[in-house]
């Protein structure tokens, strides 16, 4: 059956981006569709399926009846479809479950905010055009190579031959020039932060991506203070995974935790995949403690149910368990505020975090939410309250550790961030209350 949504779930509800390190252009190759990509539509391509990796993986996750399984892969081929105009509209991928068939999933570019248009969980006559590149002509029986992937307004997929032959992917020939166009309602903000996406995925070297999409597939799950794992001890985590001779201290002086933040945990204030409610919970904690915001209830129910109403009201669930989307993180901070009477204060969501931009957060304002698509944290929102940075006495060399509040234990932990051997993908989310 095919299923569409047609609508933007930018970077899905899937939390995503980060810092990237190194740049290499990434090779794919379909059988009908162009050479000669671009490395700017190779970025494009990866940021997709990094979307479309983790949409698979939501469905999973989340919907009982999905026709997908752990076993179930996101070709690295992607078959492009294009407007009625020639212009690029979006990508196919094709899923393949231990090498057969399991459906595919057609998302648009980041131009319309990465929509996920349709997706299916078995092989029809759609899918053969991205698999085998060709198409039958219903009536002479003639096989032809398909040159390029069309979508109309009708959402119908239309297969053009090199003969400048149209036909419908049931192979009957029609008419080009009748066909609609195509039409994606989206706004500014989607494709903006659609397109810094693509701009951060960019940077990330082919064994970034490879590795991210392991990460996306399946979460990274490691033993504590070890590369994937939980870290509850910055310098053990340096000793098993840089070098365990050295010995690393803390350089206070680029060092800052604040303290005053909440300590809840999703279990805590109800569960239901409320990571995202639990850690501005315990963000406001602070901005009502340590920073004068006096009209933020003290009681934590009177507080959470405030969270609670507002995140429902963007898309979160609390009966089916349904989080809510990366993209409503900051509408999440600024209505909550608002319903406190603080209408300057708002939510930034920054898909092109640095190091640097989080230390500013945390210096200029304070907490902030960071929800990762990768490792341990995959699927999920921590709060960030603070940075250390570790010195190696023996070469200089210096670490820098996020610090945070994760939302499964009230104690400390920490993200390792630059000098480190990990990456993320993650939306960091500011608290603009100054």
């Amino acid at each position: 059956m095919r299923k569409r949504i047609i609508s933007s779930l930018l970077i899905l509800t899937l939390l995503i981006t980060g810092i990237m390190l190194g740049k290499a252009p990434v090779a794919y190759a379909s059988g009908n569709s162009e050479t000669g990509r671009s490395s700017e539509q190779h970025d494009s391509i990866n940021a997709a399926k990094l979307i479309v990796a983790t949409f698979v993986a939501e469905d999973i996750k989340n919907n009982a009846e999905s026709g997908w399984n752990q076993n179930s892969d996101v070709s690295g081929d992607a078959t492009i479809v294009y407007d009625m105009n020639d212009g690029i509209l979006g990508y196919m991928f094709s899923i393949y479950n231990a090498g057969i068939g399991n459906g595919y999933v057609v998302i648009s570019t980041e131009d319309y905010g990465f929509s996920i248009i349709e997706y299916a969980y078995e092989n029809n006559e759609i899918s053969e055009l991205a698999i085998d590149g060709q198409i039958e002509n219903a009536v002479t029986r003639q096989v032809s190579m398909v040159e390029r992937v069309y979508l109309s307004g009708t959402l119908d997929y239309i297969a053009a031959d090199d003969n400048d032959n149209y036909f419908n992917y049931s192979g009957e020939t029609i008419d080009f020039e009748e066909e609609p166009e195509f039409e994606i309602n989206i706004n500014s903000d989607a494709t903006n932060e659609a397109k810094d996406f693509v701009n951060l995925v960019s940077q990330y070297s082919d064994s970034e991506i490879e590795s991210l999409f392991e990460d996306i597939k399946d979460g990274k799950s490691s033993d504590d203070n070890t590369s994937g794992g939980l870290i509850t001890a910055p310098t053990t985590y340096l000793k098993n995974e840089v070098n365990s001779s050295y010995t690393y201290t803390i350089d206070s002086s680029n060092s800052k935790v604040l303290s005053g933040v909440g300590s809840k945990t999703c279990t805590d204030l109800g569960g239901h995949n409320n990571c995202t409610l639990t850690a501005l919970y315990n963000a406001m904690v602070y901005y009502r403690d340590k920073k004068g915001y006096s009209n933020i209830s003290s009681s934590q129910s009177g507080l959470y149910n405030v969270i609670k109403t507002q995140a429902t009201a963007l898309g979160y669930n609390y009966d089916t368990s349904t989080g809510l989307g990366v993209t409503k993180n900051n509408n999440l901070v600024t209505n909550v505020f608002k319903q406190y009477g603080y209408t300057s204060v708002t939510g930034s969501n920054n898909y092109a975090w640095t190091g640097a931009s989080a230390k500013s957060a945390i210096s200029d304002y304070g907490p902030f939410l960071f929800s990762l698509a990768s490792g341990v944290y995959y699927d999920h929102t921590v709060m960030v309250y603070g940075y250390r940075t570790y010195k190696n006495s023996s070469n200089s060399s210096t670490y820098l550790f996020w610090v945070i509040k994760d939302g499964w234990s009230s104690t400390t932990r920490y993200l390792a961030m630059t000098g480190t051997p990990e990456s993320y993908l993650g939306c960091m989310t500011t608290i603009k209350a100054k």
